[in-house]
C-alpha cells in the first residue's frame, strides 16, 4: 500500500474513532441527565399535591374513636398551586399562597377537634407556611367552604374547636417558596363537647315525676354527639345523618292512667317547617345499666314538630310500667341546632271504684239512704275515670257501648256508677263534673236496683239523661243508679305550643280528654208533697173556709180569713172546666178553696205566692164528687168564672159577689213543685145609700135655681 494512502487511511479511522466515541459519550450523559431529571421529577411532585389527590387521614372504628390521629409526611420542595385554587385572605397577604398539599379526614358525628401543623425536623421556618380548613369534600373549595369552626393559621401550630359536626374536611397545607421540607398533620380529637345529657352516664335524671302532673325541661341541642353507630335510629333510612343524641331518665308515678313524651322548639313558631326528632325508650336506668343492660320500648320511633311546634308520643292503659325507671333516647339530625323542649306530660291517680255496675258494689259509690229536706240536702262524692272505666273493660253493651254512647256530638266510652235510696218523694239536682279537662259529662239516671249481671239496668227504666247538670222532679221512693260517663278522645296536636309547657305543675293537660280526671258528685235532696193536700184528688180534698164544727159557715163583714196553707205537690191535679188562664203547664196542679157568703159584698183578696188564680162561682167539691172527677186530666163542668186570671203578685183584688158558694182556685206548674200556697180573703159589705126608688136622694128644685 503506498505510504501516502495509509497515512490517509490511519488519519481517517482515528477520526471515525473519535467520532464515535463523542456520539457515545453524548448519548451516556443524555441517559444519566434523563434519569437524574426523572428522579427529581419525583421528589418534587407530592401525591397530595392536587386537591383530588388530597392525603387521608385515617380515624379508626370508622370515624369513632378517640386520640391522636397523625398523617403522612409530605415534601413541600417542589409542590405546585393548582390552577384557580382559593387561598385564606391571610395567605394572600403573607405572601404563603405559591404552592399547596392537601390532607382530608371524615367525622362521623360531633366531636372536639384539633387540628395540628407541624415538620420532623427544622427546615422550614415558621412563617413560611400555614394551613386552611375547608367543610366539603368537592375540589376544589372556594372561599364558602372554608370551616367556621377553624381559623386559617399562618404558620406552624393549631387551630381547634370543641363542637366540630359531622362531615368531610379537607385540609389545604400553603407555603411561600422558601418552603423546603417535610410536613404533617395531627388531629386530636376527644368527645368533651360540652354539650348536656350527651353520654348514657351523664344522662338527665328527671327523678320520679308524680309529684308533678306536667314537667319541663330546655336545653340546647348542637354539640351533642353519639359514641358509636349502633345510637342512629335506623342508619340505613333517612335516619342515617342523624348524628347526635341526647339521653334522659325518669321513673313513672306509683299510678297513672296514660303518660306523654313531648319534645320541640323552646319558642314555638307558627307555622314553623316541620322537624323530625329520632326516639327511643328503654326500660331501665342507663346511668346505672349501660345501654346493653336496657329493654328497648317498641321500636325505632320519631317526634315529628311542624306548625305550633311539638310531637309527642303517647302511652296509654297498662304500656308503662307504674314506679319504674324508663331510659329516653333522643336522636338529632346533624345540622339540627335549637333550644329543645322536653316535656313529660301524664294524669291519673287512682282506679275506678264504681266502673262495674253489679252487686256487691262498693262502699264509696254504694251511697244508701240519701237524706232529704224540704230545705233541700247537699251530698258530694268523687270517683275517677280511669282505665278500668273503658267501656271496651266490660261486657254490658246496652249501657256501655264499645263505641261509647254518642251525645254532645262526643262518644262518652267511660263510664262510673253511684246507688242511692229515697225514702220518700224528692227532687233532685244532680251534677257531675271535673275541674280542667272536658267535654262536659254526661248525668243517666235509673230508677232501679242493681243486680249481679250489669244487662239488668234498662234503658226503659232511664228517668233522666242530660249534661253536666240536671233537675228531676218529683221522684218516687225506691232504688236509683247515677251513671257518669265520659270520654278518651286524644286531644289534637295543634291545640298545643311551647307555652302549654311553659310551667312544672299539678295541672293536668287533659290530653285525652276525661281519662284519668276525677269526677265530682254533687247532689241536692229536697223532700216535696206526692200531692197538694186541697188537690180535690177525692172528695173533701179542699180547703173549707171558716168551718166551724165541721160546717161552712158564711163569711162575715169585714172579716179577714187567712186561707190554710198548702204545697204545691208532685202529681198534676183535676182542673176546672174552660179556659185556665191560657198559660199551659204552668196551671196543672190546682189548690182548691171554698167559701159561702150570705149576702152582696165586694170581696178583697190576695193570691199569694201562686203564679195565677181564678174566683168561680159554684161549689167545686160538691160538683167533682157529683160527676166523679177526681184526676188529671179530667175537668170539672159546672163552675162559672167570676173573675178574669190573676196574675203573680196581684195582691189586694176586688171582686162583687152575691149570695152563694164560691171557690178560689189557686194554679201552678212543675216549676212551683214544693212551693207553699197562701189567701187571704176580706169581705166587705158596703151599701149605697140611694140603692133603690124608696132611698133615692131628694135635690133641689131645678125651678127654684132659676
Amino acid at each position: 500500500m503506498h505510504l501516502t494512502t495509509l497515512r490517509l487511511t490511519l488519519s481517517r479511522t482515528r477520526i471515525f474513532k473519535s467520532n464515535c466515541l463523542q456520539k457515545f459519550c453524548c448519548s451516556y450523559l443524555s441517559i444519566i441527565i434523563f434519569l437524574l431529571l426523572l428522579s427529581a421529577s419525583g421528589i418534587a411532585q407530592p401525591l397530595n399535591n392536587d386537591c383530588s389527590k388530597a392525603i387521608g387521614i385515617n380515624i379508626t372504628n370508622n370515624g369513632f374513636d378517640l386520640g391522636t390521629f397523625k398523617s403522612a409526611e409530605s415534601d413541600l420542595t417542589k409542590a405546585t398551586m393548582q390552577s384557580g385554587e382559593f387561598s385564606a385572605p391571610s395567605f394572600v397577604t403573607g405572601g404563603i399562597n405559591k404552592k399547596t398539599v392537601w390532607y382530608k379526614f371524615s367525622l362521623p358525628t360531633t366531636r372536639a377537634v384539633r387540628v395540628s401543623l407541624s415538620q420532623p425536623g427544622k427546615l422550614i421556618q415558621a412563617g413560611n407556611v400555614g394551613f386552611a380548613v375547608f367543610k366539603t369534600n368537592e375540589c376544589l373549595p372556594g372561599k364558602d367552604d372554608l370551616s367556621t369552626k377553624f381559623t386559617p393559621i399562618e404558620t406552624f401550630g393549631w387551630t381547634q374547636h370543641p363542637c366540630v359536626g359531622k362531615g368531610d374536611y379537607l385540609i389545604q397545607v400553603s407555603s411561600n417558596n422558601n418552603a423546603d421540607g417535610p410536613i404533617f398533620i395531627t388531629l386530636d380529637i376527644s368527645d368533651t363537647t360540652g354539650a348536656v345529657y350527651d353520654k348514657p352516664k351523664t344522662a338527665q335524671k328527671f327523678g320520679k315525676v308524680g309529684s308533678n302532673r306536667v314537667t319541663v325541661s330546655d336545653f340546647l341541642v348542637e354539640c351533642q354527639s353519639i359514641e358509636n353507630a349502633a345510637e342512629i335510629c335506623l342508619p340505613n333510612t333517612s335516619f342515617k345523618d342523624f348524628t347526635k343524641s341526647s339521653w334522659h331518665t325518669f321513673t313513672t308515678p306509683d299510678y297513672f292512667d296514660y303518660f306523654s313524651v313531648w319534645a320541640g322548639p323552646q319558642q314555638t313558631v307558627y307555622n314553623a317547617p316541620r322537624k323530625v326528632i329520632g326516639y327511643r325508650l328503654y326500660e331501665g336506668d342507663v346511668t346505672t345499666v349501660g345501654t346493653s343492660g336496657l329493654t328497648q320500648v317498641g321500636g325505632c320511633d320519631s317526634l315529628v314538630s311542624g306548625y305550633y311546634g311539638f310531637g309527642r308520643k303517647m302511652y296509654g292503659c297498662g304500656d308503662l310500667k307504674f314506679n319504674k325507671i324508663y331510659t329516653i333516647q333522643l336522636i338529632y339530625h346533624k345540622d339540627y341546632t335549637e333550644n329543645l323542649r322536653l316535656v313529660l306530660a301524664w294524669d291519673g291517680t287512682a282506679a275506678t271504684k264504681g266502673h262495674n255496675p253489679i252487686t256487691p258494689f262498693p262502699t264509696p259509690n254504694k251511697i244508701g239512704t240519701l237524706t232529704a229536706s224540704a230545705a233541700g240536702e247537699n251530698h258530694s262524692y268523687t270517683d275517677q275515670l280511669a282505665c278500668n272505666s273503658r267501656h271496651s273493660e266490660h261486657d254490658c253493651p246496652v249501657i256501655m257501648p264499645v263505641k261509647g254512647i254518642n251525645t254532645n256530638s262526643q262518644k262518652y266510652n267511660l263510664s262510673t256508677f253511684f246507688s242511692f235510696t229515697l225514702k220518700s218523694t224528692s227532687t233532685l239536682q244532680i251534677w257531675a263534673y271535673q275541674n280542667y279537662c272536658g267535654p262536659q259529662l254526661l248525668v243517666q239516671v235509673y230508677k232501679q236496683s242493681l243486680t249481679g249481671d250489669c244487662d239488668d239496668l234498662k234503658p226503659a227504666n232511664l228517668k233522666a239523661s242530660y249534661i253536666y247538670n240536671g233537675t228531676l222532679p218529683c221522684l218516687d221512693p225506691g232504688d236509683y243508679v247515677v251513671q257518669i260517663s265520659g270520654t278518651d278522645t286524644l286531644r289534637n296536636l295543634n291545640e298545643f305550643s311551647s307555652g302549654s309547657f311553659n310551667y312544672t305543675n299539678n295541672y293536668p293537660l287533659c290530653l285525652k280528654s276525661n281519662l284519668g280526671g276525677t269526677v265530682y258528685l254533687g247532689i241536692n235532696a229536697k223532700t216535696v208533697n206526692p200531692t197538694n193536700k186541697f188537690s180535690l184528688s177525692a172528695e173533701g180534698k179542699v180547703d173549707l173556709i171558716n168551718k166551724v164544727s165541721g160546717a161552712m159557715k158564711p163569711l162575715k163583714n169585714r172579716v179577714t180569713y187567712n186561707a190554710a196553707v198548702d204545697t204545691f205537690g208532685c202529681a198534676n191535679t183535676v182542673l176546672p172546666a174552660g179556659t185556665i188562664c191560657n198559660y199551659g203547664n204552668d196551671t196543672s196542679k190546682v189548690v182548691y178553696r171554698t167559701f159561702v157568703v150570705e149576702d152582696s159584698m165586694a170581696l178583697n183578696f190576695s193570691n199569694g205566692t201562686v203564679p195565677y188564680s181564678m174566683l168561680y162561682k159554684g161549689d167545686a167539691n160538691a160538683l167533682a164528687d157529683a160527676q166523679n172527677k177526681f184526676n188529671f186530666p179530667q175537668r170539672i163542668a159546672g163552675l162559672q168564672k167570676w173573675s178574669n186570671c190573676i196574675w203573680y203578685g196581684s195582691a189586694n183584688q176586688q171582686a162583687c159577689i152575691t149570695p152563694g158558694t164560691y171557690t178560689y182556685a189557686q194554679f201552678g206548674g212543675p216549676n212551683y213543685i214544693g212551693t207553699a200556697v197562701n189567701a187571704s180573703l176580706t169581705p166587705s159589705n158596703y151599701r149605697t145609700k140611694h140603692f133603690t126608688p124608696a132611698t133615692a136622694q131628694k135635690l133641689c128644685s131645678l125651678w127654684d135655681s132659676s
